[in-house]
Protein backbone atom coordinates (compact mmCIF):
# COMPACT_ATOMS: atom_id res chain seq x y z
CA UNK A 1 0.00 0.00 0.00
CA UNK A 2 1.44 3.39 -1.20
CA UNK A 3 1.23 6.18 1.96
CA UNK A 4 3.18 8.66 0.69
CA UNK A 5 4.53 9.86 -2.48
CA UNK A 6 8.33 9.99 -3.08
CA UNK A 7 9.80 14.03 -4.13
CA UNK A 8 11.07 11.81 -7.14
CA UNK A 9 7.54 10.69 -8.14
CA UNK A 10 5.93 14.63 -7.36
CA UNK A 11 7.89 15.76 -9.22
CA UNK A 12 6.88 14.20 -12.53
CA UNK A 13 3.15 15.40 -11.65
CA UNK A 14 3.90 18.52 -14.75
CA UNK A 15 4.67 15.85 -17.31
CA UNK A 16 1.77 13.45 -16.87
CA UNK A 17 -0.66 16.79 -16.87
CA UNK A 18 1.08 17.87 -20.30
CA UNK A 19 1.41 14.33 -21.79
CA UNK A 20 -2.83 13.94 -21.09
CA UNK A 21 -3.58 17.49 -22.05
CA UNK A 22 -2.11 16.96 -25.23
CA UNK A 23 -4.55 13.92 -25.72
CA UNK A 24 -7.05 15.66 -24.37
CA UNK A 25 -7.00 18.82 -27.01
CA UNK A 26 -5.34 16.47 -30.21
CA UNK A 27 -7.51 17.30 -33.68
CA UNK A 28 -6.60 16.57 -36.71
CA UNK A 29 -6.86 12.40 -38.00
CA UNK A 30 -5.88 9.95 -35.65
CA UNK A 31 -3.81 6.14 -35.77
CA UNK A 32 -7.50 4.00 -36.80
CA UNK A 33 -5.50 0.95 -36.57
CA UNK A 34 -3.46 1.76 -33.21
CA UNK A 35 -7.22 2.58 -31.81
CA UNK A 36 -9.21 -0.63 -33.34
CA UNK A 37 -5.60 -2.47 -31.21
CA UNK A 38 -6.42 -0.95 -28.23
CA UNK A 39 -10.30 -1.38 -28.34
CA UNK A 40 -9.71 -5.39 -28.79
CA UNK A 41 -7.43 -4.90 -25.67
CA UNK A 42 -9.79 -3.23 -23.52
CA UNK A 43 -12.16 -5.70 -24.24
CA UNK A 44 -9.66 -8.70 -23.09
CA UNK A 45 -9.18 -7.14 -20.28
CA UNK A 46 -12.77 -6.94 -19.59
CA UNK A 47 -13.26 -10.74 -20.70
CA UNK A 48 -14.74 -10.26 -23.72
CA UNK A 49 -14.12 -11.61 -27.62
CA UNK A 50 -12.58 -8.94 -29.56
CA UNK A 51 -15.04 -6.65 -31.84
CA UNK A 52 -15.70 -8.40 -34.99
CA UNK A 53 -16.69 -5.23 -36.44
CA UNK A 54 -15.54 -1.14 -36.00
CA UNK A 55 -17.48 1.20 -36.45
CA UNK A 56 -15.69 4.57 -37.36
CA UNK A 57 -17.96 7.92 -37.85
CA UNK A 58 -16.89 11.51 -37.94
CA UNK A 59 -18.72 12.66 -35.01
CA UNK A 60 -20.32 12.21 -31.91
CA UNK A 61 -23.55 12.41 -33.06
CA UNK A 62 -23.73 10.33 -35.49
CA UNK A 63 -21.84 7.70 -32.91
CA UNK A 64 -24.47 8.76 -30.49
CA UNK A 65 -27.33 7.54 -33.05
CA UNK A 66 -26.00 4.71 -34.02
CA UNK A 67 -25.33 3.66 -30.40
CA UNK A 68 -28.76 4.40 -29.61
CA UNK A 69 -29.78 1.77 -32.52
CA UNK A 70 -27.02 -0.57 -31.38
CA UNK A 71 -29.24 -0.68 -28.16
CA UNK A 72 -32.08 -1.87 -29.89
CA UNK A 73 -30.88 -4.43 -32.12
CA UNK A 74 -30.46 -8.05 -30.68
CA UNK A 75 -27.11 -8.52 -32.75
CA UNK A 76 -25.00 -7.26 -35.27
CA UNK A 77 -26.87 -8.37 -38.54
CA UNK A 78 -30.10 -6.96 -37.06
CA UNK A 79 -28.46 -3.34 -36.47
CA UNK A 80 -26.82 -3.31 -39.79
CA UNK A 81 -30.66 -3.57 -41.26
CA UNK A 82 -31.71 -1.04 -39.25
CA UNK A 83 -31.93 2.39 -40.96
CA UNK A 84 -33.18 4.65 -38.53
CA UNK A 85 -34.49 4.15 -34.77
CA UNK A 86 -31.58 4.98 -32.24
CA UNK A 87 -31.87 7.19 -29.88
CA UNK A 88 -29.04 9.76 -29.95
CA UNK A 89 -29.57 10.89 -26.12
CA UNK A 90 -29.58 7.37 -24.90
CA UNK A 91 -26.82 5.76 -26.95
CA UNK A 92 -24.48 9.18 -26.01
CA UNK A 93 -25.46 8.11 -22.10
CA UNK A 94 -23.36 4.87 -22.71
CA UNK A 95 -20.28 6.35 -24.45
CA UNK A 96 -17.26 5.27 -23.55
CA UNK A 97 -13.67 7.13 -22.38
CA UNK A 98 -12.26 9.51 -25.35
CA UNK A 99 -9.87 12.27 -25.46
CA UNK A 100 -12.41 14.13 -22.79
CA UNK A 101 -12.02 11.94 -19.90
CA UNK A 102 -7.89 12.56 -20.40
CA UNK A 103 -7.70 13.80 -16.70
CA UNK A 104 -9.07 10.40 -15.27
CA UNK A 105 -6.68 8.77 -17.83
CA UNK A 106 -4.05 10.96 -16.63
CA UNK A 107 -4.38 9.28 -13.33
CA UNK A 108 -4.62 5.66 -14.01
CA UNK A 109 -1.46 6.40 -16.18
CA UNK A 110 0.80 7.85 -13.58
CA UNK A 111 -0.43 5.40 -10.86
CA UNK A 112 1.16 2.71 -12.94
CA UNK A 113 3.93 4.21 -14.52
CA UNK A 114 5.25 5.67 -11.72
CA UNK A 115 4.19 3.48 -9.07
CA UNK A 116 4.00 0.81 -11.02
CA UNK A 117 0.55 -0.52 -9.49
CA UNK A 118 -0.30 -3.84 -11.32
CA UNK A 119 -3.94 -3.54 -10.69
CA UNK A 120 -4.18 -0.38 -12.74
CA UNK A 121 -2.93 -2.34 -15.93
CA UNK A 122 -5.98 -3.81 -16.89
CA UNK A 123 -7.09 -0.01 -17.74
CA UNK A 124 -3.89 0.00 -20.40
CA UNK A 125 -6.22 -0.94 -23.19
CA UNK A 126 -8.65 2.21 -22.48
CA UNK A 127 -6.07 4.93 -21.54
CA UNK A 128 -4.55 3.48 -25.14
CA UNK A 129 -7.73 4.36 -26.76
CA UNK A 130 -8.29 7.54 -24.91
CA UNK A 131 -5.09 8.52 -27.41
CA UNK A 132 -7.03 8.18 -30.25
CA UNK A 133 -10.33 8.67 -30.18
CA UNK A 134 -13.17 11.57 -28.85
CA UNK A 135 -15.49 8.62 -27.53
CA UNK A 136 -16.61 5.35 -28.73
CA UNK A 137 -19.13 2.74 -28.03
CA UNK A 138 -18.48 -0.91 -26.62
CA UNK A 139 -21.05 -3.42 -27.67
CA UNK A 140 -20.82 -7.15 -28.20
CA UNK A 141 -20.30 -7.72 -31.88
CA UNK A 142 -18.86 -4.22 -32.77
CA UNK A 143 -17.28 -0.96 -31.66
CA UNK A 144 -17.94 2.28 -32.26
CA UNK A 145 -15.13 4.91 -32.78
CA UNK A 146 -15.41 8.75 -32.57
CA UNK A 147 -13.14 10.48 -34.84
CA UNK A 148 -11.00 13.60 -33.24
CA UNK A 149 -12.57 16.81 -33.66
CA UNK A 150 -11.06 19.39 -36.25
CA UNK A 151 -10.99 22.43 -33.71
CA UNK A 152 -10.88 23.20 -30.43
CA UNK A 153 -10.34 26.66 -30.01
CA UNK A 154 -9.11 28.23 -26.53
CA UNK A 155 -8.44 31.35 -25.16
CA UNK A 156 -4.97 32.15 -22.67
CA UNK A 157 -7.16 30.45 -19.40
CA UNK A 158 -7.61 27.40 -21.28
CA UNK A 159 -11.20 27.81 -21.68
CA UNK A 160 -13.16 27.27 -24.63
CA UNK A 161 -13.27 30.34 -26.91
CA UNK A 162 -13.71 31.77 -30.44
CA UNK A 163 -15.13 35.22 -31.48
CA UNK A 164 -14.49 34.25 -35.54
CA UNK A 165 -16.32 30.63 -35.53
CA UNK A 166 -16.66 27.63 -33.74
CA UNK A 167 -14.73 26.68 -30.69
CA UNK A 168 -15.02 23.33 -31.63
CA UNK A 169 -15.92 21.51 -34.62
CA UNK A 170 -16.25 18.03 -36.34
CA UNK A 171 -15.89 16.70 -39.35
CA UNK A 172 -19.56 15.69 -39.50
CA UNK A 173 -20.07 19.35 -39.43
CA UNK A 174 -21.76 19.22 -35.76
CA UNK A 175 -19.97 22.91 -34.09
CA UNK A 176 -20.25 24.52 -30.52
CA UNK A 177 -19.94 28.05 -30.02
CA UNK A 178 -18.24 29.80 -26.71
CA UNK A 179 -16.95 32.73 -25.33
CA UNK A 180 -14.69 32.34 -22.79
CA UNK A 181 -16.14 29.16 -21.44
CA UNK A 182 -19.64 30.11 -21.67
CA UNK A 183 -21.70 28.34 -24.14
CA UNK A 184 -23.23 30.97 -26.40
CA UNK A 185 -25.95 30.61 -29.49
CA UNK A 186 -23.76 30.42 -33.22
CA UNK A 187 -25.62 33.87 -33.88
CA UNK A 188 -23.76 35.58 -31.36
CA UNK A 189 -20.67 34.33 -32.35
CA UNK A 190 -21.06 34.49 -36.10
CA UNK A 191 -23.50 37.61 -35.91
CA UNK A 192 -24.00 39.98 -33.79
CA UNK A 193 -26.43 39.57 -30.59
CA UNK A 194 -28.79 42.72 -30.13
CA UNK A 195 -29.14 44.09 -26.98
CA UNK A 196 -32.90 43.31 -26.31
CA UNK A 197 -31.66 39.52 -27.02
CA UNK A 198 -29.26 39.76 -24.46
CA UNK A 199 -30.58 41.04 -22.01
CA UNK A 200 -34.02 38.81 -22.33
CA UNK A 201 -31.72 36.00 -22.12
CA UNK A 202 -32.52 33.69 -18.64
CA UNK A 203 -29.44 32.62 -18.54
CA UNK A 204 -27.10 34.74 -16.66
CA UNK A 205 -23.55 33.31 -17.49
CA UNK A 206 -24.60 33.51 -21.52
CA UNK A 207 -26.39 37.13 -20.89
CA UNK A 208 -22.82 38.16 -19.15
CA UNK A 209 -21.29 36.61 -22.53
CA UNK A 210 -23.22 38.40 -24.57
CA UNK A 211 -23.04 41.95 -22.77
CA UNK A 212 -19.34 41.42 -23.52
CA UNK A 213 -19.40 40.15 -27.16
CA UNK A 214 -21.74 43.67 -27.58
CA UNK A 215 -20.38 45.66 -25.03
CA UNK A 216 -21.97 46.93 -22.08
CA UNK A 217 -21.88 50.82 -23.41
CA UNK A 218 -23.35 49.76 -27.00
CA UNK A 219 -25.98 47.91 -25.20
CA UNK A 220 -27.54 50.70 -23.02
CA UNK A 221 -27.16 53.18 -25.50
CA UNK A 222 -29.23 51.16 -27.82
CA UNK A 223 -31.60 50.35 -25.47
CA UNK A 224 -31.23 53.68 -23.79
CA UNK A 225 -31.19 52.83 -20.67
CA UNK A 226 -31.94 55.00 -17.75
CA UNK A 227 -30.05 54.69 -14.26
CA UNK A 228 -32.19 54.50 -11.44
CA UNK A 229 -29.97 54.20 -8.78
CA UNK A 230 -25.48 54.54 -8.47
CA UNK A 231 -23.79 53.22 -5.30
CA UNK A 232 -19.86 54.44 -5.28
CA UNK A 233 -18.87 50.47 -5.12
CA UNK A 234 -18.98 49.08 -7.88
CA UNK A 235 -19.50 45.94 -7.01
CA UNK A 236 -23.08 46.83 -5.52
CA UNK A 237 -23.66 48.09 -9.32
CA UNK A 238 -25.69 50.51 -10.54
CA UNK A 239 -29.39 49.98 -11.28
CA UNK A 240 -30.79 50.82 -14.94
CA UNK A 241 -34.43 50.86 -16.39
CA UNK A 242 -34.57 49.53 -20.02
CA UNK A 243 -37.53 48.93 -22.34
CA UNK A 244 -37.09 45.02 -23.83
CA UNK A 245 -39.77 43.56 -26.62
CA UNK A 246 -42.86 43.22 -24.61
CA UNK A 247 -41.69 44.30 -20.89
CA UNK A 248 -41.27 47.58 -20.77
CA UNK A 249 -39.44 49.72 -17.37
CA UNK A 250 -37.54 46.58 -16.64
CA UNK A 251 -35.15 46.92 -14.52
CA UNK A 252 -31.12 45.05 -14.55
CA UNK A 253 -28.95 45.87 -11.76
CA UNK A 254 -25.29 46.38 -13.53
CA UNK A 255 -22.81 44.70 -11.57
CA UNK A 256 -18.90 44.27 -10.98
CA UNK A 257 -18.05 40.47 -9.72
CA UNK A 258 -14.98 39.66 -7.93
CA UNK A 259 -13.22 38.36 -10.81
CA UNK A 260 -14.11 41.86 -12.69
CA UNK A 261 -16.56 40.78 -14.70
CA UNK A 262 -19.41 42.78 -15.89
CA UNK A 263 -22.99 41.47 -15.11
CA UNK A 264 -26.61 42.02 -15.77
CA UNK A 265 -28.91 40.54 -13.46
CA UNK A 266 -33.04 41.08 -13.84
CA UNK A 267 -34.25 42.56 -10.58
CA UNK A 268 -37.63 43.76 -9.66
CA UNK A 269 -38.84 46.75 -11.07
CA UNK A 270 -40.00 47.80 -7.50
CA UNK A 271 -36.17 48.34 -6.05
CA UNK A 272 -35.24 51.71 -6.61
CA UNK A 273 -31.49 51.29 -4.83
CA UNK A 274 -28.60 49.93 -6.02
CA UNK A 275 -28.23 48.47 -3.03
CA UNK A 276 -31.62 47.12 -2.77
CA UNK A 277 -31.07 45.35 -5.82
CA UNK A 278 -27.73 43.76 -5.27
CA UNK A 279 -29.53 42.43 -1.72
CA UNK A 280 -32.29 41.51 -3.86
CA UNK A 281 -29.77 39.34 -5.75
CA UNK A 282 -28.65 37.34 -2.36
CA UNK A 283 -32.38 36.77 -1.19
CA UNK A 284 -31.81 38.43 1.46
CA UNK A 285 -34.91 40.49 0.84
CA UNK A 286 -33.95 44.24 1.85
CA UNK A 287 -32.52 44.04 5.41
CA UNK A 288 -29.71 46.28 3.64
CA UNK A 289 -27.93 46.79 7.00
CA UNK A 290 -27.08 42.89 7.56
CA UNK A 291 -26.21 43.05 3.55
CA UNK A 292 -23.65 45.53 4.05
CA UNK A 293 -21.10 42.87 5.38
CA UNK A 294 -21.63 40.68 2.23
CA UNK A 295 -20.87 42.75 -0.43
CA UNK A 296 -18.31 41.34 -2.82
CA UNK A 297 -20.07 38.59 -5.32
CA UNK A 298 -17.78 35.95 -6.27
Amino acid sequence: MIKELTKEQTARFPEFVEKWLGYGLATGPCDKKAAEKAACEAYKAAGLPAPKHFVWVSGPLKGSELAGRALKAKDYKEFKAMKSGGSTSEGFAVRGYGQFSAGWCSYYDYWFQVCNLECVKPLNGLLELTKHVSMWWAFEEMTVLCERPTIIARDDQNRLHSQTGPCLEYKDDLKFYAFHGTVVPEAWIMGKPTAAEVLSCTNVEQRRAGAEIVGWAKILKDLKSRTIDTDPDPMIGELVEVDLPEAPNSRFLRVMCGTGREFALPVPPTLTTALAANCWTYDLGVDLEQFKGYKVRT
